[in-house]
């Protein structure tokens, strides 16, 4: 964002189709929005293992389903 040079020791690439639905966009819509919501959450998306990885999305994607 600021042009300077940052080391990357993880990236997510998240590819969809050209047309996707609304609920696939309202989705990595919100993976997107996790990542970067806070320092917690970016921490956990850049050094968390797959398993701590997996139950915060779970409990994210349950919690925006119930409502």
């Amino acid at each position: 964002m600021d042009q300077e040079e940052i080391p990357v020791k993880r990236m997510i690439v998240m590819l969809a189709p050209q047309h996707i639905d609304k609920l696939t966009g309202d989705t990595l819509g919100m993976i997107s929005s996790l990542i970067i919501m806070n320092d917690e959450h970016t921490e956990l998306f850049e050094h968390g293992d797959t398993n701590k990885l997996r139950s915060f999305l779970t409990e994210k994607f349950l919690a925006t389903i119930k409502k």
